[in-house]
């Protein structure tokens, strides 16, 4: 089973209150706990309980909302409060749901980020294989970069201590990373003797962490919040953004899920779902395109005909039969104007309503909007 490893969200509306998001967050009776550590990143105020941290905005600066941020730390210390209050083990679609609930009741909630960790204990992830079949190119990933991040270096000998692969940016809304757990908590805990005693008996511990932001975010939300097998559909949604492959086809796609990642995830199976931009970043993204790849050709052929008129007119003729979901979504945002509301969002990127579903295999059979199609 996965952990929920990171989580941090802003909600707005107006003339919402500290009280509100303790009482929505379910901490009330933890209140006198919370420090105010002063300012911090653009809010006023910041109050602290651990590592769970909640920061109030400035008054004129209201319209930012309430930013609420739970490392790795601060995760387990929020299970641990529902534990101590209801005795029972923490459920994160508990808190996923009153999120949901806001955004029902017109309040915007905006997901900034969600981490999840997947443990190895059992030798499955071995870091020199990881780094070779990413040398390699043994992977098929919706990330085009990665990178080794050396760690822990002494000042004398200058040796290398730990090392990270990333694969990703971290200015992407998704991107993932592979490193020695035990090694990064023995460095960690080397002065706590029964910590240490733990660690000892232990022979391998390598995690995988996975980050998604904003939609994204919001979309693995709403799958942990609605799926009836949550670790099943996550794990295959994770195979869709990143996955290790045996290179037996020349379509690297194609290619069979490597046995030691299909132990470790639990599946070989790729999920169906995916992120529909349903906004204007469409339009930006494809406006940029076309005026760095066509726009050259584009001048060129119009230099060679004498009414242009006749040029344009020809091209919008022969483009508009090959429409995909991209231009339709452009088209109808753009001509009406619309903008997505926040409730909208959420709507858009739940991938368990009908109308949203995107099948990647039989995407032409689902249609995201009712296109009725433009004059021209």
């Amino acid at each position: 089973m996965f952990l929920i490893d990171y989580f941090s969200f802003t909600i707005r509306f107006e003339k919402i209150t500290f009280d509100y998001v303790l009482n929505l967050l379910k901490l009330q009776n933890f209140k006198h706990l919370f420090i105010d550590v002063g300012a911090r990143d653009r809010y006023e105020h910041c109050f602290k309980f651990g590592q769970i941290e909640i920061m109030l905005p400035y008054a004129k600066r209201e319209d930012m909302g309430i930013f609420i941020n739970l490392t790795g730390q601060g995760c387990r210390e929020y299970e641990d409060c529902f534990k101590n209050l209801y005795g029972d083990n923490f459920d994160w679609k508990y808190l996923i749901k009153r999120l949901v609930n806001e955004v029902n009741n017109s309040h915007k909630v905006n997901i900034t980020r969600l981490d999840l960790a997947f443990d190895d204990f059992n030798g499955l992830l071995k870091m020199k294989q990881i780094k070779q079949k990413l040398l390699l190119g043994e992977y098929v990933s919706r990330f085009k970069k990665w990178n080794e991040v050396e760690s822990n270096k002494t000042h004398t000998k200058k040796e290398c201590i730990g090392e990270t692969y990333y694969v990703g940016t971290k200015q992407s809304q998704c991107y993932c990373k592979f490193y020695d757990k035990l090694l990064e908590q023995k460095l960690k805990n080397k002065n706590d003797e029964f910590v240490m005693k733990q660690l000892e008996s232990m022979q391998h511990w390598v995690r995988f962490e996975i980050t998604f932001k904003d939609k994204l975010a919001i979309l693995v939300c709403n799958m942990i919040c609605y799926s009836t097998d949550i670790n099943k559909d996550i794990r295959e949604y994770i195979n869709s953004c990143f996955r290790f492959v045996d290179l037996t086809k020349s379509n690297i796609s194609r290619c069979p899920v490597s046995d030691f990642w299909e132990q470790f995830i639990q599946s070989a199976n790729v999920s169906k779902y995916r992120l529909i931009q349903s906004n204007l970043h469409g339009y930006d993204k494809t406006y940029k395109w076309f005026t760095s790849a066509l726009a050259p050709s584009l001048f060129a052929l119009m230099s060679t005909y004498k009414n242009r008129d006749d040029f344009i007119r020809d091209i919008i003729f022969h483009g508009a039969f090959r429409l995909n979901e991209n231009h339709k979504q452009i088209m109808e945002f753009e001509n009406t104007g619309m903008k997505l509301s926040n409730q909208q969002l959420w709507s858009y990127n739940n991938p368990y309503e009908g109308i949203y579903t995107y099948d990647m295999e039989h995407n032409d059979d689902l249609e995201l909007f009712d296109y009725k199609g433009f004059k021209y």
